[in-house]
């Protein structure tokens, strides 16, 4: 430092002085002593100086890891927490010991915050799957106790058809509008019934518990077999629809474990809703896009559409069980809360949403990969 350098060449000079202060006469101590006072002064300067940019710099660092430590404190739990990085950050001006403290202060930072993000996360989770397990409980209670009264009153309707069957034979022409009427009428009820009978079974589903072990099941023809059933399905009631179906297969045929006809439930689930969501224009062809890929240890199902999309502020909530936007035609919002359950609780994968920009709605199913079966077969 300046202060001391100086003072080390004042020290330097008074030895010099005093070897050779015998051989001056004229000696005259004023100069020797105003040089050391000014050495002395400086010295004095830098230290203050310095000392005040340290306490500064040390006063901000301990400031903000205080206050960051009372926001973590007060933040466990919040649903509006911020990101200590935006908020307490220091710079960084450069390399030296102040330099490297606010770099690790900002690196315990991001830690801290990528902690609190994945705590925040797993409670949502387990949220959701308490809310999605309690459902499932009360669902299947519900649907169990509704179905077998469902189950007599359609059974009745039917015997009903077959007493109109009968008793036009014995009506006389004036009766036979009314016994058509009554046949009508009926006709209807069997109907309607089979409509809620339909959803009792969904709701079974989501508190049905699997019996057995998952076995190994071939993704590929999970995603033919699915994708032709839904297509059939949809043209048998949508006469007259254009649509079509374009699936891309993985040549090493991957692998999953898992349970056969829930993942095939779910792919119909999907590959419908696509089809749906594309025949919403009737000036163009629906289109649903299948893609089937592997990774090093994941598997992935990706089905597009070209319909609209999913509105945005819908996507937050479109795996929410009753929640749907079909009202109209008969959607129970349990079609995709089902899948979901069935992708990340029962397989252990991820089921996700988006949309694609400039295209429609983007499915993604994404499951361990246990083995290739192009690999698998291949001789050592």
């Amino acid at each position: 430092m300046i202060g001391f350098g100086m003072l080390v060449a004042v020290v330097g000079r008074i030895s010099l002085l005093g070897l050779g202060i015998d051989r001056h006469e004229a000696f005259r101590p004023e100069p020797v002593f105003i040089s050391i006072t000014a050495g002395l002064l400086i010295g004095l300067l830098n230290y203050l100086i310095v000392s005040r940019v340290v306490r500064h710099r040390l006063h901000v660092v301990t400031t903000r890891l205080m206050a960051a430590q009372r926001e973590i404190a007060a933040s466990v739990g919040a649903d509006d927490w911020e990101p200590l990085t935006m908020r307490y950050g220091l710079p960084v001006y450069s390399d030296d010991e102040f330099g490297r403290t606010a770099a690790s202060f900002n690196y315990l930072l991001s830690s801290l915050d990528s902690s609190q993000l994945a705590e925040r996360e797993l409670r949502q989770s387990l949220v959701e799957q308490a809310k999605l397990a309690a459902m499932g409980t009360l669902t299947a209670g519900v649907a169990h106790e509704t179905k077998n009264p469902l189950n007599f009153v359609k059974n009745f309707a039917e015997l009903n058809l077959e007493l109109c069957d009968e008793l036009r034979e014995l009506v006389t022409e004036d009766g036979e509008e009314l016994v058509s009427d009554i046949g009508a009428n009926t006709t209807k009820i069997v109907h309607h019934a089979d409509r809620a009978l339909a959803v009792m079974a969904t709701m079974l589903q989501v508190g049905r518990s699997h019996a057995g072990d998952a076995q190994p099941c071939h993704l590929n023809a999970i995603v033919e077999q699915s994708a032709g059933l839904a297509e059939h399905s949809w043209r048998a009631s949508h006469q007259g629809a254009r649509c079509a179906i374009q699936i891309s297969l993985d040549d090493d045929d991957p692998i999953v474990r898992g349970f056969e006809g829930d993942l095939v439930q779910v792919m119909i689930n999907l590959v419908m809703n696509g089809l749906e969501a594309a025949s919403t224009d009737a000036d163009r062809v629906g289109e649903v896009h299948i893609t089937v890929q592997h990774e090093e240890h994941w598997t992935t199902v990706v089905v597009t559409d070209n319909g609209p999309g999913v509105d945005p502020e819908t996507l937050p909530r479109i795996f929410e069980p009753f929640f749907t936007t079909k009202y109209r035609s008969g959607g129970t919002g349990l079609g995709l809360s089902i899948s979901k359950n069935i992708v990340d609780n029962r397989h252990h994968g991820e089921l996700s949403a988006s949309n694609v920009p400039g295209a429609g709605a983007r499915f993604v199913v994404k499951l361990p990969l246990e083995a290739v079966a192009a690999k698998a077969a291949t001789p050592a």
